[in-house]
């Protein structure tokens, strides 16, 4: 009973495992791509966050640190340039 359960069990696992894997794939982006990157911490000095852009870009890539991107923003931007992928 329980041999037959874990089986069932373990078909539907599987099952779901690859529809959900179906449109997954690994991001990664090559120096001298272009990137968007989300503003959701940057301080624009509007009202509200609403009012922004959400994702500005595109910014070329730089360098790969670690898990991490170098980004070659504009002079005007003044935030730090290494980002993670999200």
């Amino acid at each position: 009973m329980w041999a037959i359960a874990r089986a069932q069990m373990q078909k539907a696992q599987a099952k779901q495992q690859q529809s959900a894997n179906l449109y997954c794939r690994d991001i990664d982006f090559r120096v001298s791509d272009y990137v968007y990157v989300l503003t959701k911490d940057w301080s624009t000095g509007r009202p509200s966050q609403k009012l922004t852009s959400q994702i500005e870009g595109p910014f070329l890539v730089l360098a790969k640190e670690g898990n991490s991107y170098k980004v070659q923003l504009p002079q005007t931007i003044k935030i730090y340039d290494v980002f993670l992928l999200d």
